[in-house]
């Protein structure tokens, strides 16, 4: 009996009907957005790969051609200037340490070069270029002289109140003004500017620029706030001139000083002092 219920049921599950396979879903065509943003996929990637490719073979011939090429290797620096360091090729390159016959001129950072050459003594500007194929040209414009300092007869000061070596500075046929009263020596860095000196500098540049029959011979800084300027007129007595230390209405003070100055001069008079410290006007003393 056992074996006869076993068959029926054996016979049942051969009897079920195989299923059916799913039929496959159609297949729905692209939309217009899709086709259009596969299309610039695949522009962009095929320009990425031109861009890439470009990139990688102009660093190969730069290399090729430039920077691993042994005809751009440095042999000769070229130092160009209005002053002391012109022709001074040899001093120049050893205080920047360039390696002659080693650096590829190309590899040379030209922007620390300037940075570097701005350090020498008395530079004010300066331009490097790269000569093909081994020379670095450095063009220098020097600073000029203005005044000498009492006391420490190693230095001078331009125009801007910036220190100078006197060893390093271009040699000038112009008489200078001596500065007196100068800080201590502690204060002094070349290259820099001395706070104590940029006033009477300035007020020295415009009398040059403006009234150049005014000669001065020499400048008190001591105080902080008066100047102190030994003057002549048209080569005549020496005499003092009192100005605020500060750069308000200098044409104004130097116009005034100068009519005066002329007035003694013709008159032949013996004022010895000029104190420009009242709006305009001329104390005599």
């Amino acid at each position: 009996v056992i074996f006869i219920v076993i068959m029926k049921k054996s016979d049942k599950k051969i009897e079920k009907k195989p299923k059916t396979p799913k039929q496959p879903k159609p297949h729905e065509p692209m939309s217009p957005e899709k086709k259009l943003a596969l299309k610039v996929i695949l522009i962009f990637a095929i320009f990425g790969t031109l861009l890439c490719t470009l990139i990688f073979a102009g660093i190969y011939l730069y290399k090729a051609v430039c920077t691993e090429n042994s005809n751009y290797i440095l042999r000769k620096v070229e130092v160009i200037s209005n002053g002391f360091w012109n022709g001074k090729d040899r001093i120049i390159s050893d205080s920047l340490k360039l390696n002659m016959q080693q650096d590829n001129i190309f590899k040379l950072d030209l922007e620390n070069i300037r940075t570097k050459t701005l350090r020498v003594p008395g530079v004010k500007h300066c331009e490097i270029r790269r000569i093909l194929p081994d020379t670095i040209r450095i063009s220098l414009i020097e600073r000029v002289p203005r005044a000498k300092i009492a006391g420490h007869n190693a230095y001078l000061v331009d125009e801007e109140g910036i220190l100078l070596y006197k060893k390093y500075c271009m040699t000038t046929s112009q008489t200078m003004p001596l500065i007196v009263g100068a800080p201590s020596q502690s204060k002094f860095e070349v290259n820099r500017r001395i706070p104590e000196f940029i006033n009477a500098m300035q007020i020295h540049l415009h009398t040059l620029h403006y009234y150049s029959d005014i000669e001065i011979a020499a400048i008190d800084v001591s105080d902080k706030n008066f100047l102190k300027f030994y003057v002549r007129y048209n080569k005549g007595k020496l005499r003092q001139a009192i100005m605020p230390n500060d750069l308000q209405a200098v044409d104004l003070r130097l116009k005034a000083l100068r009519t005066a100055l002329i007035r003694s001069h013709n008159a032949n008079d013996n004022t010895k002092i000029y104190n420009l410290s009242f709006d305009g006007r001329v104390v005599c003393q």
